[in-house]
């Protein structure tokens, strides 16, 4: 090959890179231009994209943004819209709009383009007043048919023969304060919509399913369940089952777990003193007579109950005869009673 081909491709070659570097260079210098006076890509005030537009385009952009702006409200039998009129809506921060271009490092714009630019804490406000007022004459605050919400409960499941947790119940009366909160966030951040569908913004019940208290209120309770006395004596045999401590227990508004002591000692009453009393029949208060002590009774019952264990035990006597099992006088005696003068 000649000196003057290989010459020539040099140069060619030469050309070539001259060829790129200068467009590039062009295309630098092009973009460092159009940054120094345009907003990059995905810069946002709020939620309002002013990319790619010079500082007057942006200005005029915000302001027709700002005054065809509506926020739907999803309802959950509709929806209703606010519009920027209704909130008093205004953006006064436009010369802060200018700083960020000013600001902008366009010498960089390669690398700085593909960054997101958000400015969320500029100024676009809200009127409360004029908000406030317009909210007051929206549906959802005018329910046809207003609905209270309802506390979790607990109740006992006699199939399953334990405590559950009743779920609250949202009604349909809208918390205005709450409410309020949600809508002004939603407004100056220039969202689309805002949805009452999910309860959110509804007056809310004060104890809910997963609360602290209803779920400790519902286990203590369940815990007691398995704290069965049975009662033994002699020949004799009675016990406390699930469903009878089931009606012993309460549960207080604030979710405090209580004995009803009435119910209790009138279990004591019927099912223990009836089983374990005198089985002679004629001399109750005799030396051969048995007695339960209703109040100790009852009193011991709810202390071995808290335990949640099982137990097995006499009842607790006021008085107490001879052997369950046999008289051990004999089966002929004489009974006298010296107060009432009777003798059996």
């Amino acid at each position: 090959m000649s000196r003057v081909n290989k010459y020539g491709k040099k140069r060619k070659r030469w050309k070539k890179v001259i060829g790129v570097t200068g467009l590039l260079a062009a295309v630098y210098l092009g973009g460092m231009g159009f940054f120094h006076t345009h907003y990059y890509p995905e810069t946002k005030v709020g939620n309002i994209e002013i990319g790619l537009k010079s500082k007057d385009n942006a200005r005029e952009f915000i302001r027709d943004e700002l005054e065809k702006y509506s926020l739907t409200v999803l309802e959950p039998e509709g929806e209703e819209s606010i519009s920027a009129s209704n909130a008093g809506l205004k953006f006064s921060d436009i010369d802060k709009v200018d700083k960020i271009l000013d600001e902008q490092p366009y010498y960089f714009w390669p690398y700085q383009m593909m960054k997101d630019y958000d400015y969320h804490e500029l100024n676009i406000s809200v009127d409360e007043n004029a908000l406030s007022s317009y909210v007051d004459t929206m549906k959802c605050m005018n329910p046809a048919t207003p609905e209270k919400s309802v506390s979790a409960s607990i109740t006992y499941n006699k199939k399953k023969k334990k405590f559950q947790i009743v779920p609250e119940t949202i009604g349909n009366i809208v918390d205005k304060e709450h409410f309020m909160t949600g809508l002004k966030a939603a407004l100056t951040e220039h969202e689309k919509q805002i949805s009452l569908l999910e309860d959110t913004y509804y007056k809310q019940p004060k104890y809910k399913e997963s609360t602290t208290e209803v779920k400790a209120a519902c286990k203590q309770m369940n815990k007691y369940l398995d704290g069965i006395v049975t009662y033994k004596d002699g020949g004799m045999k009675t016990k406390t089952y699930r469903k009878d401590i089931a009606n012993m227990l309460s549960c207080s508004k604030d979710f405090k777990v209580k004995f009803n002591k009435k119910k209790v000692k009138d279990f004591v009453k019927t099912e223990v003193a009836e089983t374990f009393n005198s089985l002679d029949g004629y001399t109750p208060s005799g030396i051969t007579a048995w007695k339960v002590g209703v109040d100790k009774e009852t009193s011991k019952l709810i202390k071995n109950i808290k335990t949640g264990k099982r137990t097995t035990r006499k009842p607790v006597y006021a008085q107490e005869g001879f052997d369950r099992d046999t008289y051990n006088i004999g089966k002929t005696f004489i009974d006298v009673n010296i107060s009432d003068q009777m003798m059996w």
